[in-house]
């Protein structure tokens, strides 16, 4: 499952962030019915729109991981 969007319901771009600042958001991810239980992980990433390339993390990665994750039927 994936989703896409801008932070705080496409009113805080990131070209609108101070550094430093702390910009809380919330997404839900809708799952497939058919997904089977178990461990996942949950990626996350900020990439540039005018190219769609990953911006990258202070430990120089494309993306965060987060998990493992269990989900239930």
């Amino acid at each position: 499952a994936q989703r896409d969007g801008q932070p705080a319901g496409w009113l805080r771009p990131t070209s609108s962030w101070a550094a430093g600042e702390v910009v809380e958001d919330h997404y839900a991810l809708d799952l497939p019915e058919d997904l089977p239980a178990g461990d996942y992980a949950v990626v996350v990433g900020l990439y540039l729109p005018a190219d769609g390339s990953r911006v990258p993390t202070a430990a120089g990665n494309d993306a965060l991981t987060f998990g493992p994750l269990f989900v239930t039927q």
